[in-house]
């Protein structure tokens, strides 16, 4: 009963383009993914006055109100997707695979701003079933955490205690084991930089209104 219902709603006849892609993830919000807050706030009274990003959604609330993940979290991700050497925790085609599926889905939310992403509503089957590209963004949360994840486990793994460490080493070759402590040893100070560079920027948003 609850599937024929469906068919006889304006979902089940299908959603005309406008409505399926309303909500897309307009691409000047993409500098939010490292800085929280870069279009303004939606926690505060008159948020017409605070959150200035809404003139880039028709001057309404956004449908997902923060798409915030941090650099260095984007940081250990990429780091865990693309760094072919690493412990069988989790295969580099997974981790590849994971890596893409977070680009896939941050792609596929910008929605009606991508050039000919009308063809999927006209194409795919099903697919006017379903509305709001940002949606997709959702998909890649999973994937982003289990690589940030991963990438901390191989690139500080040496911080363990030396019986830990002599236990671990006798899990994984040695050449890897080396490798993984020489680019720990490269990859700190990039994120101490990048974790200086998103100081700077928090306090310059704090104490300039201008900026």
């Amino acid at each position: 009963p609850a599937i024929e219902a469906v068919s006889l709603s304006s979902r089940g006849q299908g959603l005309n383009y406008f409505v399926f892609s309303r909500w897309s993830l307009h691409p000047n919000r993409l500098p939010e993914i490292f800085f929280p807050g870069f279009l303004g706030h939606v926690d505060k009274l008159l948020w017409e006055v605070y959150y200035w990003g809404r003139n880039l959604i028709d001057n309404e609330m956004p449908y997902i109100l923060s798409i915030y993940c941090g650099g260095v979290v984007l940081a250990l991700a990429c780091a865990g997707g693309l760094y072919k050497e690493g412990s069988n925790i989790l295969p580099f085609r997974l981790r590849v695979f994971l890596f893409s599926l977070f680009i896939f889905s941050l792609i596929l939310s910008l929605g009606r701003f991508l050039p000919g992403f009308h063809f999927l509503h006209e194409y795919i089957p099903f697919i006017t079933l379903f509305r709001y590209p940002i949606k997709f963004f959702v998909i890649g949360i999973l994937p982003l955490a289990f690589l940030a994840g991963y990438a901390s486990e191989i690139l500080f793994r040496r911080s363990l205690s030396p019986s830990q460490q002599e236990q671990e080493e006798k899990n994984i070759h040695q050449h890897n084991n080396n490798s993984q402590g020489v680019l720990s040893l490269k990859f700190l100070p990039i994120l101490w930089g990048v974790s200086a560079i998103l100081l700077l920027f928090t306090l310059t948003f704090t104490f300039s209104d201008d900026f």
